[in-house]
């Protein structure tokens, strides 16, 4: 014989506006239980009942103000109830945003998951802020901190973290954050002072250059020094040369077809439509012979071009996803190390450098800045008008601009590596046009 138990709780509770609520607990068909199961199951559930009957009659002997405590405290967020908001906050955003973000989360927040914002304020955001540019973690307990893996954040780095901490204040809002005042936001406040993030000055000396692109030959493995001269030679964006695609490559051309809309050109957005053509971009014949090498092998002809042969026969991992290489900075240590008197060069170095073999070229302003992708407002203030639209740089007067870089800059290469290009030991690097270096001094992306 079945015996369903079914306790129920009937109450009704005071507010503006009168209502009743039900508290049920059902429990499963004892007699299919054991006598101890059964046992632990009853008292869980009585447990349960008199917990809550308990919470009712405090709230029904509570006076007013105890009772607005009591909803003031259930109000208060943490900063783990602030990050549920996250996925309905940013939906907005770009999808590489939104998972940088949740990074920076999983890294540099997860472990305060549940403390109250409210109880953070401007000293405990101080002394985050203050640990990240010593390789350091605010623990929990707003004392103690715990190691990084790196010794210390760059200034950008710890902008973007701090960004995070400011939105989840913003996500939280009046009603998360009880009894502060409207706009509250500690983790702001300290963002403003942390400065602006570092700008990076340097390029490879071209009286370097060769020195460097020969010692590539035996430092590096062959894609990352394939990664160097790719760079040296069209001053693209990291998000553009690593994720560069051979259907992109036009090799009869001599172009790159890039649609408008992947990261790295600045002309996404929402003024871009969604049918607008491909960028075409001229790109000299000794960089696509290195990216036409790479063709030979790769295991599918339009995939990347950075592929890595992970498996026997160049074959694709199990989801079907062809590895790529993406980040070289590692080989090219040894260059820094051996060739370049310990100078660290990062990738947006070497737009700089592509910049300044430009100058020393005597380039096309113009067409270098649109070889480098520059954002139509940059490319409008070298010309000196008010505006340009994106489709411009595919017009035949700039098409030819840009060719004639190109060339410009395939020579100088060349000749620097022939040694008909020679420089003296004092010999300063050559100036760059204020407006060039204003866009290349940006950070990466920016420009």
């Amino acid at each position: 014989m079945r015996r369903q138990l079914a306790i129920r709780i009937r109450h009704s509770l005071t507010g503006e506006e009168k209502e009743e609520r039900d508290a049920y607990l059902e429990l499963d068909d004892l007699a299919k239980l054991d006598g101890r199961e059964a046992e632990r199951r009853w008292q869980q559930g009585i447990t349960t009942i008199l917990a809550r009957v308990e919470e009712i009659e405090k709230l029904r002997r509570a006076t007013p103000e105890q009772a607005a405590e009591a909803a003031k405290a259930k109000r208060r967020m943490t900063v783990a109830d602030a990050w549920q908001r996250h996925p309905v906050e940013s939906r907005l955003s770009k999808e590489a945003t939104a998972t940088k973000e949740q990074g920076l989360y999983k890294r540099y927040y997860a472990h305060l998951a549940d403390r109250f914002l409210d109880e953070l304020g401007k000293d405990f955001w101080a002394h985050f802020v203050g640990g990240l540019g010593a390789g350091k973690l605010l623990n929990a307990d707003g004392l103690t901190y715990s190691k990084l893996p790196r010794k210390e954040l760059a200034e950008a780095t710890i902008m973007g973290v701090m960004n995070l901490g400011a939105k989840l204040y913003g996500y939280a809002g009046e009603d998360g954050l009880p009894g502060k005042p409207l706009g509250w936001n500690p983790a702001r406040d300290v963002l403003k002072k942390v400065g602006t993030p570092n700008v990076r000055t340097g390029s490879i000396p071209l009286r370097k250059l060769a020195e460097v692109w020969r010692a590539a030959d035996v430092m590096c493995a062959p894609w990352a020094r394939d990664h160097l001269r790719v760079y040296v030679l069209t001053g693209l964006r990291h998000a553009l040369l690593s994720q560069m695609t051979f259907a992109e490559v036009d090799s009869a051309a001599r172009v790159l077809r890039i649609s408008p809309h992947k990261a790295g050109t600045k002309r996404r957005g929402a003024d871009t439509p969604a049918n607008a053509p491909d960028i075409v971009l001229p790109i000299s014949g000794s960089a696509l012979r290195i990216i036409d090498s790479r063709r030979a092998w790769a295991p599918d002809p339009d995939g990347p071009v950075w592929y890595m042969l992970s498996q026997h026969g160049g074959k694709p991992t199990k989801g079907g996803r062809i590895p790529v290489h993406s980040d070289p900075r590692s080989n090219w240590a040894h260059l820094s190390t051996h060739v370049l008197d310990g100078w660290q060069f990062l990738r947006h170095d070497l737009r700089r450098t592509f910049a300044r073999i430009a100058v020393a070229a005597g380039a096309d302003l113009m067409g270098t800045s649109l070889l480098m992708l520059h954002s139509p407002r940059t490319v409008a203030r070298i010309m000196n008008i008010p505006d340009i639209t994106a489709q411009y740089m595919n017009l035949p007067e700039a098409q030819a601009q840009m060719r004639s870089a190109a060339r410009s800059i395939e020579k100088y290469v060349a000749g620097v590596l022939d040694g008909s290009i020679t420089f003296d030991e004092d010999e300063a690097e050559p100036e760059l046009p204020a407006i060039l270096e204003d866009a290349v001094g940006a950070a990466e992306g920016d420009d």
